[in-house]
């Protein structure tokens, strides 16, 4: 986007996967007008794009009249709004990519006078975080960029979840049906840009290591 390589995942599917992408843009001193010049690069060995004689491409929806070209495995196009573009190929859902074009977000304003608790790459699963790391009302809890291995995740009152591009959050699976939960009931936000993997969650399934009896934190 623009010269600049953007991160893309993928996530599975009924049919097939589905790949993400995600560009904030920082408008402070461009009016709101800005303009994006796309560039998708296919992988030619991973894909069944290529797979039709005369494969095509469509932005989708396409009463936002973005039009993309397909040379080779190169797609071209420019954006200039804010919003969801998915590019789906040969006029199927199958591998499609949808790039989310947002504000960039002033954390300044967003977090306000609230302390912030910074949370390093790491393992907090239940059994393994302190006690209090979510306990505390009115402060931001921030997941920093990197791995993070979690189960649940409680928020109190007036407070903000917080995910750093790049926080990557792996769920690990538990015998309970849910991640993230209010203990508080005013003013809760989840908010940012990182990605929670839910993936690995199978049904119940409890790895070697952790345990069932965990505390409640209810």
């Amino acid at each position: 986007i623009n010269g600049i390589d953007v991160p893309v995942y993928a996530t599975r599917t009924t049919n097939t996967i589905h790949s993400f992408a995600y560009i904030d843009v920082d408008v402070k001193d461009m009016a709101l007008d800005f303009s994006l010049d796309i560039e998708l690069t296919i992988n030619k060995d991973t894909t069944s794009v290529f797979s039709k004689k005369n494969p095509s491409v469509v932005v989708l929806p396409e009463k936002r009249g973005v039009v993309a070209e397909l040379n080779d495995n190169v797609v071209t196009t420019t954006i200039n709004t804010f919003g969801s573009y998915s590019f789906a190929f040969n006029k199927k859902q199958d591998e499609a990519l949808t790039l989310m074009v947002t504000e960039k977000q002033n954390t300044e304003e967003l977090f306000g006078i609230k302390d912030i608790v910074y949370i390093e790459p790491g393992d907090y699963s239940t059994d393994r975080r302190e006690e209090t790391l979510f306990e505390e009302e009115d402060k931001v809890y921030y997941f920093k960029k990197g791995r993070h291995l979690i189960d649940r995740i409680f928020v109190p009152s007036n407070s903000i979840l917080y995910l750093e591009q790049g926080a990557y959050l792996e769920v690990v699976p538990t015998t309970v049906d849910y991640v993230i939960r209010n203990t508080g009931e005013d003013n809760i936000k989840v908010m940012g840009r990182g990605l929670i993997d839910y993936s690995g969650c199978c049904g119940s399934e409890v790895p070697a290591g952790y345990s069932n009896n965990k505390k409640s934190l209810n």
